[in-house]
């Protein structure tokens, strides 16, 4: 069974060794591949990413394994109704287990209590595998947004052309 906690600075060391291993298959010569660095170059961005304001960093945990995933919430600023999603990740050898539909089903019920309308995230043009995925969950597709140093990838760690492909998912409002 999977249990949900926000993430602490402890567990930043952790947390950088999942998800660099759950991006690991956008670098190299995956066919998915586009990339030549991690997701997160430092443990001090994890650090950054647990201590933000107006952040909520789930860990996805089970008793026997420890963590198996992660999803970053960034909640909407005073007066806005838009949140983000990223990094979400959930280890290699959890994947196909459920861990992240459970996770993201997890972090609506933390959208729905904040009363996001909106929850946008950005995932890149080859990921066509978590294209799909997001849209059977509820994202719909509603733009692009060029891979440059603002999202750590720019034209130095490109290996091919990419981009982003923006979605957002729309929550019913009262």
């Amino acid at each position: 069974m999977v249990h949900y906690r926000e993430a602490t600075q402890d567990d930043a060391a952790e947390l950088f060794s999942l998800v660099n291993a759950a991006y690991a298959i956008e670098k190299g010569n995956t066919g998915l591949a586009f990339k030549n660095c991690d997701r997160y170059l430092t443990i001090e961005e994890v650090i950054a990413d647990i201590s933000a304001q107006n952040t909520i960093y789930l860990v996805a945990q089970k008793e026997e394994e420890g963590i198996v995933g992660c999803a970053c919430i960034h909640l909407p600023t005073k007066g806005e109704k838009k949140a983000g999603l990223g990094p979400i990740a959930v280890k290699p050898n959890a994947q196909k287990q459920n861990v992240g539909t459970s996770m993201l089903q997890e972090v609506d019920q933390m959208c729905a209590a904040k009363r996001v309308q909106n929850l946008d995230i950005e995932v890149v043009n080859w990921r066509v595998d978590l294209l799909g995925w997001y849209e059977s969950r509820g994202f719909h597709r509603i733009g692009i947004a060029p891979c440059d140093a603002a999202h750590n990838c720019d034209e130095e760690k490109l290996t091919r052309e990419a981009h982003f492909v923006l979605m957002t998912k729309t929550y019913p409002t009262t």
